[in-house]
């Protein structure tokens, strides 16, 4: 679903998936377009919202959708401009979700000038 919604624009997509922090590559971080965030990394001193201010930090534009359990965090995402905050007991709208999430960057993209092309990533962490 998300492929053939993103070929009518004629982009591609490529999707990481990592489970710690210090796993994800900076580069990987500057460039994501969409990043979806767990809040919980158990056994880590860090949440998924500490991720999103990092992410943040090095990319202004990306959009963040956090996934999780914790409905009580869902304040702190106003914080680092979160795009939704998805419950995963609601994963059967996430679909919907993505391809929402992609026409934004998309659109975002298209009324930039040089944003640099038509390759586009999406990241999981958590």
């Amino acid at each position: 679903a998300i492929g053939m919604s993103l070929a009518q624009y004629d982009a591609t997509a490529q999707i990481h998936i990592f489970q710690y922090l210090e796993e994800i590559p900076s580069k990987l971080m500057s460039n994501c377009d969409i990043a979806f965030l767990d809040v919980d990394f158990a056994d880590r001193e860090y949440t998924g919202i500490d991720v999103a201010r990092q992410l943040r930090e090095l990319n202004k534009a990306a959009v963040i959708v956090f996934v999780t359990n914790y409905p009580e965090y869902a304040p702190a995402g106003y914080e680092v401009q979160a795009f939704r905050y998805l419950l995963k007991s609601e994963l059967s709208s996430a679909f919907r979700l993505v391809n929402r999430a992609s026409s934004a960057v998309l659109l975002f993209k298209k009324n930039i000038p040089n944003s640099g092309g038509r390759r586009h990533s999406s990241s999981a962490f958590g």
